[in-house]
C-alpha cells in the first residue's frame, strides 16, 4: 500500500480501454476502497515493421486510445486519472511502470477471457505484483500475489 493508506493501482488495458464495462470496474473499486489509478496503454505495432518504420511503432495509436478512454476512467475514478503509453510488450510495459512508479496492484482488462489472457496475467503476477484480471464478459483467474 502506498503512503497515506492509498491503493496505487495500474489499468493495463492492451485493448478496449475506453469499455463501459472497466469504467464500472473502476467506479466499483474506487466506492470500496481509497485509490490512486493509473492507465496503462502498450504501444502495440500495426503489423509487420518496414524499413524506415517509426521507431515507435503503435505510440500513435496507443496515444489516441489513452485519450479516448481517460474521461469515463477519471469519472469512474472520481478523479482525473494519469495515463501512460508503455512499451509495445505488455509484461514490459508493466515491468517499467512498477520499476519507476511502483504500483501495490495491476487491475489487467482484457475485452475477453481465454488462454491469452490467463498466460498475460500469469506473467504479470511473476513480477511480484498482485493481478486483478478483469474481461469484459467474464472474470479470469489469476494465481494470487506472493
Amino acid at each position: 500500500m502506498g503512503q497515506s493508506g492509498v491503493i496505487r493501482v495500474l489499468i493495463v488495458a492492451p485493448e478496449a480501454a475506453d469499455s463501459a464495462h472497466l469504467a464500472a470496474v473502476v467506479r466499483r473499486r474506487a466506492a470500496a476502497e481509497r485509490c490512486a489509478f493509473t492507465l496503462l496503454i502498450p504501444a502495440r505495432p500495426p503489423g509487420l515493421r518496414a524499413a524506415g518504420y517509426p521507431e515507435r511503432p503503435g505510440r500513435t495509436e496507443a496515444e489516441r486510445r489513452l485519450s479516448d478512454a481517460l474521461p469515463s476512467l477519471s469519472q469512474a475514478a472520481g478523479e482525473p486519472i494519469p495515463g501512460i503509453v508503455g512499451a509495445h510488450d505488455p509484461v514490459t510495459a508493466v515491468r517499467d511502470a512498477l520499476e519507476l512508479l511502483g504500483f501495490d496492484e495491476v487491475i489487467l482488462f482484457t475485452p475477453r477471457s481465454g488462454l491469452g489472457s490467463r498466460e498475460l496475467c500469469d506473467r504479470i503476477h511473476r513480477l511480484g505484483v498482485q493481478v486483478t484480471p478483469v474481461a469484459e464478459n467474464t472474470r479470469a483467474d489469476c494465481a494470487p500475489a506472493p
